[in-house]
């Protein structure tokens, strides 16, 4: 076994992923979008590049489209309560000041996230949910979701 494979990513626990969520006053915007965002990037694997970047005209019913590293688009699938839980923020939560706005997650001062926004967001859930390990940052989401999915047999992007 190489030193590679003896490697493991940090991951979030069931119970971790679990406390995260139930930080999120889903009564307030702010958790409604916090917890979205969370769903996103451990339903799907986005990186949280891709997440800020994401526009409205990119939801589809079964997918994602984003762009990647190096401008690099793809498709992502994403399931039914992906779909919905972002049809429910766009349509009921979601208000920016400029209807024409595209971007889908906003900040407090209407300016889309940025990926130190939602490293912050993120950073001050763990907090709340009284995770302290210093190793799960915003990219153990991505390390999480493909851990998933190995455990349950599909590899494809």
């Amino acid at each position: 076994m190489s030193p590679r494979d003896q490697h493991h990513a940090p991951t979030f626990s069931p119970d971790q992923l679990s406390q995260m969520f139930a930080t999120c006053d889903l009564t307030a915007p702010q958790g409604q979008r916090d917890a979205t965002i969370m769903l996103v990037l451990i339903q799907t694997g986005v990186r949280v590049s891709e997440l800020c970047r994401l526009r409205l005209q990119d939801i589809h019913e079964t997918s994602l489209h984003v762009a990647g590293k190096g401008s690099i688009e793809r498709d992502i699938e994403i399931g039914q309560g992906v779909h919905e839980q972002l049809q429910f923020y766009i349509h009921h939560v979601r208000e920016p000041a400029r209807p024409d706005e595209p971007r889908v997650f906003m900040n407090s001062k209407d300016q889309p996230l940025r990926p130190r926004d939602v490293s912050q967001i993120i950073h001050e859930i763990k907090k709340r949910s009284g995770i302290t390990d210093a190793g799960l940052s915003i990219h153990t989401f991505r390390n999480t979701f493909q851990l998933l999915r190995t455990s349950r047999g599909t590899t494809n992007e």
